[in-house]
């Protein structure tokens, strides 16, 4: 880094300060490992190191967590500045939280029990919904909204071989990023979710930003927010609650009440599981990273009809397949 740029930049995390429970952002671009290196040698202070970190985020070409953080370590960052990566220590259910990976809003849902699946008399029901109760042992994180195409760019920009030119062809069924010219998505829709990504780019995302996949069981247990109805705001289908095919309706409307937004609805999205019967079982192979089986994906997309937005409706898809309904959102612990 040239000594003027890095002399402006120590100067400004030294200048950092925490107003209104929220960080000030002194910097217009993400910190590379460079730049990070450069802070580390100028004895730049732990603390300012982790406010600069949260506040402007770190631009990792790293595989994933693991390797970013074994290289920053490598640098000789501080401990207390590497907590930055990682969430609060305090994980009360609605606490959230913006990785400085990829800068998305996360929310903290404890541990607890679920229903999965559905009741017989439920209206639509398909004969793979076998209605169980589930424990989920472990608390997660899991992005208030499904990945965007900005968030998406950021990925491909740092992770070249993700990119539309240079995905290899056997990561997907052949139409990966259609909408998109090169590696710019479609003006105006950097907010949008991205689509026409295959669960094996998915997966690649979220392991780059230190992340995971949801199992389809923390899927439906966030979906369902507590609720064993049909939807998580009663047994009545409410479009008003789903994302349409040309606009949304209020974010608020389409927000469950533990702070996740178009679980059902707007897009389809991938899980970590393979599709298997129920009732779940985390333990019998669904959740193999390289199994070749149809991954699930859940939640319906804005131009289904009431049937397949329903909190327990499952389906699945081939892992290279690609579609302009089909996204995902990440989870972690």
């Amino acid at each position: 880094m040239p000594i003027a740029a890095l002399a402006s930049l120590i100067l400004a995390v030294l200048t950092v300060t925490v107003t209104a429970g929220s960080q000030a952002t002194p910097c217009e671009t993400r910190l590379t490992v460079e730049a990070i290196r450069d802070l580390v040698a100028a004895g730049v202070p732990a603390n300012r190191l982790r406010q600069l970190l949260g506040s402007c985020g770190v631009e990792s070409r790293a595989r994933d967590l693991a390797e970013l953080e074994a290289s920053l370590k490598s640098l000789g960052m501080p401990p207390a500045a590497m907590t930055a990566l990682s969430p609060p220590a305090t994980r009360d259910r609605g606490t959230t939280w913006a990785s400085p990976i990829d800068g998305r809003e996360m929310v903290f849902l404890p541990a607890g029990t679920s229903q999965l699946g559905t009741p017989s008399s439920e209206a639509g029901r398909d004969p793979d919904e076998t209605l169980h109760t589930i424990a989920l042992d472990t608390g997660f994180w899991m992005d208030v909204s499904e990945v965007t195409n900005a968030a998406y760019r950021r990925f491909i920009i740092s992770r070249p071989e993700w990119q539309k030119a240079n995905i290899p062809a056997s990561m997907h069924s052949g139409s990966y990023l259609r909408n998109w010219n090169g590696n710019e998505f479609p003006a105006g829709e950097g907010d949008n979710p991205v689509v026409f990504v295959s669960w094996q780019a998915a997966r690649a995302y979220a392991a780059w930003a230190g992340k995971r996949l949801p199992t389809e069981a923390e899927w439906e247990l966030a979906a369902r927010a507590g609720t064993t109805s049909t939807y998580w705001w009663g047994n009545a289908f409410d479009r008003t609650r789903v994302a349409s095919v040309k606009d949304s309706s209020p974010a608020a409307q389409r927000t469950n009440p533990w702070g996740l937004r178009d679980l059902l609805g707007g897009v389809w999205e991938w899980t970590s599981s393979m599709y298997r019967p129920y009732p779940y079982n985390r333990l019998d192979g669904r959740e193999d990273p390289n199994g070749k089986d149809p991954r699930v994906m859940r939640g319906g997309s804005r131009e289904n009809n009431e049937n397949f937005v329903r909190s327990g409706n499952r389906s699945f898809e081939q892992p290279t397949s690609t579609g302009e309904l089909l996204g995902f959102r990440c989870v972690r612990f």
